[in-house]
């Protein structure tokens, strides 16, 4: 039986660890103070009839705290790059400077502080029910199985609690550290 408590804590964790990896993914597209070429990495275009994602036929680095300049490797790919960002739903507008492509960002202000803030808290309160969810899908999966024995039953509960726990407090400390940098100044 200790295989079945090894399985599914195992399982479990498997499956939470993607949805932490989602959620991370997600709000580092949330811009803070500090700006970050990861805000472009969703930014894909169609070439050879294949997905292709930005960061795959460029360099994206930032030139100061509200400007990222993209250095793009086959300049014949300009415009279409151009074209990717525009039609983005980012609100981005690029700005052509020697082959490569130049954006700037609005200053941030208080408002669009709070605003992402907000989308933060969202995204936060979204990954908590993802990860509750588990809790129960894996508490009527238990219940539902009768060769799993009482006392079995009773450490599988106390495990799968500690671990979605565990899980939403790591959830926690990464909005805490995001907040940071959203109202850092």
């Amino acid at each position: 039986m200790k295989n079945i408590i090894n399985e599914i804590t195992y399982n479990i964790q498997e499956e939470i660890n993607k949805i932490i990896f989602f959620f991370k993914k997600d709000i580092s597209l949330i811009r803070t103070g500090k700006l970050n070429p990861d805000i472009l990495s969703s930014i894909y275009f169609t070439y050879f009839n294949n997905k292709t994602y930005l960061n795959e036929v460029s360099s994206l680095s930032s030139l100061n705290y509200n400007s990222i300049l993209i250095k793009i490797w086959d300049k014949s790919l300009l415009n279409i790059i151009k074209k990717a960002i525009l039609d983005s739903n980012l609100g981005l507008t690029p700005i052509e400077r020697n082959g490569n492509l130049m954006i700037t960002f609005p200053v941030v202000t208080e408002e669009f502080r709070k605003k992402n803030l907000k989308l933060l808290k969202k995204k936060s309160e979204q990954t908590k029910v993802a990860i509750r969810s588990k809790r129960k899908f894996y508490m009527n999966m238990i219940k539902k199985n009768k060769d799993i024995s009482q006392d079995i039953h009773k450490i599988l509960i106390k495990k799968i609690d500690n671990i979605i726990n565990l899980y939403i407090s790591k959830v926690d400390d990464i909005f805490i550290i995001k907040k940071k940098d959203i109202m850092n100044i």
